[in-house]
């Protein structure tokens, strides 16, 4: 029986396997960079933050976790929004009555064309902040949802492109 490799050209393959690694490992140490832009955790954050905890829901999400449920989409689906519990029902009951505005309808929009916006939208919630009653960009968190996988992936953060300026 032949071997598969021939020995002398063993050196040869082993120098282009090194290489082809090498080449991999370059462009995902690259890559990994470029995914850092989503955040910006300066010096300053890293002290405040280092060793701690924090479990809180951020103004800017739960207001879009508000608007997806009074989509249809969002009443439609309790797979997507916990539909059981008074917090539910005065929700439905105080903002239903909004669920006609053109941002609803474009939100719901977005979710029936491609269910992953859902996560688009509420994963980059943290990347505004309110400020009195206008959106303001959070220094920290730029576009933290930019991708669901490798195959699907988006440029704009959607809350930049919704909001009002």
């Amino acid at each position: 029986m032949r071997p598969l490799i021939n020995p002398f050209n063993q050196n040869k393959i082993m120098k282009t396997i090194s290489l082809l690694f090498g080449v991999l490992l370059l462009s995902q140490i690259v890559t990994g960079q470029e995914k850092l832009r989503k955040v910006n955790f300066d010096e300053r954050f890293r002290k405040e933050n280092k060793g701690k905890a924090k479990i809180e829901i951020d103004e800017v999400k739960e207001l879009l976790h508000i608007m997806i449920a009074i989509t249809r989409s969002g009443l439609e689906n309790d797979d997507m929004i916990e539909q059981r519990g008074d917090y539910y029902k005065n929700v439905i009951q105080h903002f239903g009555p909004f669920k006609e505005e053109p941002i609803i309808i474009r939100f719901d929009s977005l979710i029936k064309k491609n269910p992953l916006n859902y996560i688009f939208l509420t994963g980059n919630a943290l990347s505004y902040n309110f400020k009195g009653n206008k959106l303001v960009a959070d220094k920290n968190y730029l576009f933290p949802a930019q991708s669901v996988s490798s195959h699907t992936t988006i440029t704009v953060n959607p809350i930049t492109t919704y909001k009002k300026k």
